[in-house]
């Protein structure tokens, strides 16, 4: 067992091409990517391994601001998409790496088995992040991502 990883699998009500258009669009991604009261306020998106996948988070409070540098490191369209924050656009380093997240949209029935895997360099990073509300947070703005799916098909 890996104690330095956490992950969720959820079977959802949307085609994998529509779930990887929310999370590659950077205005689609500002829309949900992180859970309520929470909000993304900027992202840069260079969809290619090597590109820059780069957000900032600001919280109900003043001053409360999240950016995140980090890089693609893999991307397969419709299917999965693997970053790092360990990494800046172009491959290069970043100061201390923190996370490897994998989402991968497998198609299932008439939806998507959405899987979400991040591992951590160290046991204090995994452990900080499920304080964080992993996958609780996770989960909130996946949610999220599909009201959004949900409304865009209905307009």
């Amino acid at each position: 067992m890996n104690n330095k990883k956490l992950e969720f699998s959820r079977i959802v009500d949307a085609p994998p091409e529509e779930m990887y258009r929310y999370w590659t669009d950077p205005e689609l991604l500002t829309t949900w990517f992180c859970p309520k009261p929470w909000k993304c306020t900027e992202c840069e998106n260079e969809v290619r391994a090597g590109g820059a996948f780069n957000t900032t988070m600001e919280g109900p409070e003043e001053g409360q601001l999240m950016s995140n540098q980090g890089c693609y490191l893999e991307v397969i369209p419709n299917r999965r998409i693997v970053f790092t924050d360990a990494l800046s656009a172009g491959f290069v380093p970043n100061g201390k790496p923190f996370m490897v997240g994998t989402v991968e949209f497998e198609p299932e029935g008439d939806g998507t088995r959405y899987t979400c895997t991040v591992r951590h360099w160290t046991e204090e990073d995994c452990k900080q992040h499920a304080e964080m509300g992993f996958p609780g947070g996770w989960l909130a703005a996946l949610d999220q991502m599909l009201e959004q799916i949900r409304n865009e098909s209905k307009a």
